[in-house]
């Protein structure tokens, strides 16, 4: 099984013109499972402290997503793309962290 985290990065100039930039921030392989086991298997990926949050403005946007490939011998693979938000720490105030109000 492989695990990659994925970042897309789109450019939009003021006249229509755009960038689209993919590339693989983390990637993992893992062991496979035996086909008669159903248990649950983690797959950990530790995150860089200089990633990016995801953005969504109209002349930058970064996107992330997990590609997850399991090879499967004597059969196709299978693939899942899932979607990622990477958000942003929470700003801090004289050294100390902000708390979100309920």
């Amino acid at each position: 099984m492989k695990v990659k985290l994925m970042r897309t990065i789109t450019l939009k100039g003021k006249h229509g013109a755009s960038t689209r930039i993919v590339d693989t921030v983390l990637e993992a392989q893992y062991e496979g499972v035996p086909s008669e086991t159903s248990a649950d298997r983690l797959m950990p990926l530790q995150l860089a402290p200089e990633m990016q949050p995801s953005t969504k403005g109209q002349l930058v946007k970064c996107a992330y997503h997990f590609d997850v490939e399991c090879d499967i011998s004597m059969a196709p693979d299978i693939e899942l793309h899932m979607p990622m938000i990477l958000y942003a720490p929470p700003p801090m105030v004289w050294g100390i962290p902000m708390e979100e109000e309920e």
